[in-house]
């Protein structure tokens, strides 16, 4: 028994090790992926990178927890582990489906998913059709568990406006809150035909109720289809972080 009280807590001195150097302990590598804290030093080179016919490949989903989301505090790195299974939540099933008949969201996609004092937020985008000339507009549903979803019923929360710089529909919503402030960084779009889309912005005090930045676009893209950057700027992802909003986009 002692000889196991010792290598016991051996085991517990090199874990102890490891996190003091700033080396990752991944947990759930069963279950087919790994989470990292950012407390952990681990080369995320390649780790968001999707390829062709892969569950990343258009975009990569993530949660944020709270409502600080400083990367100092509480910032969580997911990624998938080739070659190993992954265990379906909800049975395999979709937690949420689109919606039937004239509703302005029988297509669903674009979403970004926060938990602010146990309820989940998911804002995704939703439109007519799954072509240019469905307009997208930004709608709402929460949960307690983040498995079953409730539309909000005053849904869509961010409608394209009279304003052209998103008349033709908004894309990828990236929320968080910071200071009982809510942000949400999404993209506009001017152009039904060859996609010509900007960075806006609007702002809340409840996540329901929104209201667009007056200096919208906030950020235009280089109107130049050489550049990287060409005629589409897409907000990925917003992190509060040394005293100001980090931006990643597409």
């Amino acid at each position: 028994m002692r000889r196991i009280h010792l290598l016991l807590l051996l085991l517990l001195l090199a874990l102890a090790v490891l996190c003091s150097q700033g080396q990752s302990v991944s947990i759930y590598v069963d279950q087919g992926y790994e989470v990292y804290t950012d407390g952990d030093e681990v080369n995320l080179t390649g780790r968001v990178q999707g390829s062709q016919d892969y569950w990343d490949d258009y975009h990569i989903g993530h949660f944020r927890r709270g409502t600080a989301y400083n990367i100092t505090l509480d910032t969580y790195y997911m990624y998938l582990e080739p070659g190993l299974c992954v265990t379906a939540l909800n049975g395999g099933s979709s937690i949420m489906s689109p919606a039937s008949g004239s509703s302005w969201d029988t297509h669903l996609y674009h979403f970004d998913v926060l938990e602010l004092d146990d309820i989940w937020y998911m804002y995704y985008v939703g439109s007519t059709t799954n072509t240019s000339d469905g307009i997208g507009q930004i709608g709402l549903a929460t949960s307690v568990d983040g498995l079953n979803w409730s539309r909000y019923s005053s849904n869509p929360v961010l409608r394209s406006g009279v304003d052209t710089y998103d008349y033709y529909g908004l894309c990828n919503p990236s929320v968080l809150v910071h200071n009982g402030t809510w942000y949400m960084w999404y993209g506009g779009n001017s152009n039904a035909t060859t996609l010509d889309i900007d960075l806006c912005m609007a702002t809340s005090i409840d996540g329901f109720t929104w209201t667009k930045a007056a200096s919208n676009p906030v950020w235009r893209n280089a109107a130049n289809d050489s550049a990287w950057n060409g005629t589409q700027l897409r907000p990925s992802s917003v992190l509060w972080h040394n005293k100001g909003f980090w931006l990643y986009y597409t």
